[in-house]
């Protein structure tokens, strides 16, 4: 251990992290956790590693097939053959990154906690030696969380600007620092998207309900319609939106007016005092049975078989000139507003590409199941360390012809930044 930084400057070195298996070892017991922890890829899964940077993908046309031909026991039908109607969709996978550099200041400032962690082992009666190795494993605990932190927010934030805004842009408030003005479109159709005002939002949140809108009836004809499609029939679909959609939704009133009826035999539908009546019933039910009372009354009642309400958030970066350093802002990685109805199961692909690995001298260790990488570099002559990751994915919807929109609000907001 290196008396002037008790093995600070090398940290990987000094805990014995010497080669690609004491690494990965020491990242698959302490760290692989954290691949998935806040990570939502709902509706997606991972396709097979690729050696090039453009995805492609193809999907079916809606068909009906038409029946069999009957004939004598002899006879062969006369061969018609069919059109098979399929659509190519490519585009480019990005790559994202991190890295971490950590010199002589930060040794400095670090060896003053190590001494301290000394002190107070040997207080407890512990070899000094031994509580500076627990300070300095934690320590890098510390350092490389980061990395499959970083990448799940980035998977997240993928997966969730292409199901609800339909693309994923790059942007100095998203990527400051790195690509900007970049955009990867998701290929779904405008004919799939409706613009209706179920209500509008005004600059402080006020929400403004158009009473003369049914949101269960659109829903549920939606829903029915998909299912009886004579070219799709879907036999199960599921409507997602975010927690701040799914909040407004439920106190618009004509839903709690529905929620409010149901079971009611005392209120007539078409009488305003008990419309009126109903309403407020419906909002006494939810206080009473909680939020996901009426959840699942709106699921029930529009035939869905699954409604998703995504409640994530994830971290933007921003430049604060007072402090000289950057503060993490809260984010809704999807978009206000918007309701996605869609068949059940796998609708999209994260496209990636196979990292190029280090030789064997190197210290490195796989990500996301081989997907990426991180590599230690540590450089003697400087007394320097820097650790950096790559992971090269896109998420892209594969079935866009089959993912329909509603976006509901007079003013939507579709980057919401959260308050504290």
């Amino acid at each position: 251990m290196d008396a002037r930084f008790l093995g600070l400057d090398d940290l990987a070195g000094t805990l014995g992290l010497s080669s690609h298996k004491t690494f990965q070892t020491y990242y698959e017991s302490a760290l692989k956790g954290r691949e998935t922890l806040g990570l939502d890829i709902e509706g997606f899964e991972w396709a097979d590693p690729q050696i090039d940077f453009d995805y492609e993908f193809l999907e079916g046309q809606g068909y009906l097939s038409a029946t069999a031909t009957y004939v004598d026991l002899y006879s062969d039908p006369t061969p018609r053959g069919r059109k098979t109607s399929m659509k190519r969709y490519t585009g480019s996978i990005p790559r994202q990154k991190w890295v971490e550099v950590y010199g002589e200041e930060d040794y400095r400032k670090e060896l003053i906690e190590a001494n301290k962690a000394a002190t107070l082992g040997s207080l407890r009666g512990e070899i000094p030696e031994t509580s500076i190795k627990e300070y300095l494993w934690n320590r890098l605990f510390d350092r490389m969380k980061q990395f499959p932190d970083r990448h799940a927010a980035s998977i997240t934030e993928q997966v969730g600007n292409m199901k609800f805004k339909r693309e994923l842009t790059l942007t100095a408030e998203n990527n400051p620092g790195g690509l900007q003005g970049v955009t990867y479109k998701s290929h779904i159709p405008d004919e799939n998207v409706k613009k209706e005002s179920w209500y509008t939002v005004d600059a402080s949140g006020n929400v403004t309900y158009v009473e003369a809108i049914d949101p269960i009836q659109i829903l549920m004809e939606k829903v029915y319609d998909l299912k009886t499609d004579k070219y799709r029939g879907y036999s199960n679909v599921v409507v997602e939106m975010d927690n701040v959609t799914y909040l407004r939704l439920m106190k618009h009133p004509k839903v709690l007016q529905r929620i409010g009826f149901a079971g009611e035999r005392t209120l007539v539908l078409t009488n305003l005092k008990d419309q009126a009546a109903a309403q407020k019933a419906g909002w006494e039910k939810i206080l009473t049975n909680g939020i996901d009372y009426a959840k699942t009354f709106i699921q029930t009642a529009i035939g869905a078989d699954a409604m998703i309400v995504h409640t994530n958030v994830i971290g933007h970066e921003t430049w604060n000139a007072e402090t000289k350093s950057y503060d993490i802002t809260p984010v809704s990685p999807y978009a206000e507003d918007v309701i996605l109805v869609r068949p059940s199961g796998i609708i999209g692909q994260i496209y990636n590409v196979a990292p190029v690995r280090p030789d064997s001298s190197a210290i490195f260790g796989d990500i996301f199941g081989g997907k990426g990488i991180i590599e230690y570099i540590y450089k003697p002559d400087e007394r320097t360390q820097k650790w950096k990751s790559e992971l090269t994915c896109l998420a892209v919807p594969t079935m866009p012809k089959k993912m329909f929109y509603y976006e509901i609000g007079g003013s939507p907001r579709r980057n919401r930044t959260l308050k504290h």
